[in-house]
């Protein structure tokens, strides 16, 4: 079993959330459809146990080996839409 601490630390504290972002057919490394992203859960379970805020990984169907503008329409639209909740 790993250790997902680092992960849980980002993830820690009031308004934080950390997310992954990753291209399925990612050409160099790191593509998810190879990876084994099943740890979201260990880490999301730990989060709750502390009582804290948020972990996520977007997988994106994509061939690319960089963060794409869908990637940055999504972290843009989740801080939105927690914008609009805090106010």
């Amino acid at each position: 079993m790993m250790c997902y601490d680092l992960y849980v630390l980002a993830s820690f504290g009031t308004d934080k959330k950390l997310t992954q972002a990753f291209n399925s057919n990612d050409p160099c490394c790191f593509a998810a459809k190879d990876l084994d992203l099943s740890y979201e859960n260990e880490i999301k379970n730990g989060l709750t146990s502390l009582g804290s805020d948020e972990f996520a990984i977007n997988v994106l169907n994509s061939g690319y080996h960089f963060i794409t503008g869908q990637h940055l329409m999504k972290f843009y639209l989740d801080i939105d839409e927690k914008n609009k909740l805090l106010n």
